[in-house]
């Protein structure tokens, strides 16, 4: 009677280890298979996010290179424009021609002599150039142009100042070189002629 109630219970017992076994591997088994599952998600998910940022990446890309594209045109649209101004630009600026000797006029030279006379310390009246005879001479062989002028005391103002009418004085020797250049002499210091303008001015 004893050993075969002993016999039940070690039969229950090996029936109850049995079954704890099978659950807790059908346990395992469960948590294996959601385990697999989370980390088939996560691939999907880590899968689906790097096409994401491949597209993005693509798209950006090719966003940049349209712009740098765009950027190139304009660039090279701003270059041309600037080549096509520089071509076609003209030079206005006007270039000042002085007159040469020989473009003077004889009345152009007698105002150039009065301008210098009326510039010279002292002078009692500003003169024209009908206070004075100018009597020109030929170009000599070295292309200077000779003049001696001399006051004319028939001139209304020469009158006023008081000039004898019977007399006249030397005003200067002068002469215009092939340079164009006015050049006087200065009897007092002796033959030589010194320049007093290198190009004929504009008088007023």
């Amino acid at each position: 009677m004893k050993r075969s109630k002993w016999l039940l219970m070690l039969t229950m017992s090996s029936s109850l280890l049995l079954y704890g076994c099978q659950a807790q591997a059908d346990n395992s088994a469960d948590n294996t298979g959601d385990t697999t599952k989370v980390v088939e998600n996560q691939n999907k998910d880590y899968e689906e996010g790097s096409d994401a940022n491949d597209s993005d990446q693509t798209d950006s890309s090719s966003s940049d290179d349209s712009s740098n594209a765009s950027g190139t045109s304009d660039d090279t649209s701003e270059k041309g424009n600037g080549n096509d101004s520089s071509d076609t630009t003209e030079d206005t600026t006007d270039s000042s021609e002085t007159k040469s000797s020989s473009d003077l006029s004889e009345s152009e030279i007698e105002e150039w002599i009065v301008d210098y006379i009326n510039s010279k310390p002292n002078q009692p009246a500003t003169f024209t150039a009908d206070d004075f005879k100018f009597d020109f001479s030929d170009v000599d062989a070295d292309g200077n142009k000779g003049i001696e002028v001399r006051e004319n005391h028939d001139s209304e103002t020469n009158k006023e100042l008081g000039a004898d009418p019977t007399t006249s004085p030397l005003a200067g020797m002068f002469r215009v070189t092939k340079d164009g250049a006015l050049q006087y002499m200065d009897t007092a210091k002796g033959p030589d002629y010194i320049t007093v303008g290198s190009e004929f001015p504009t008088i007023d």
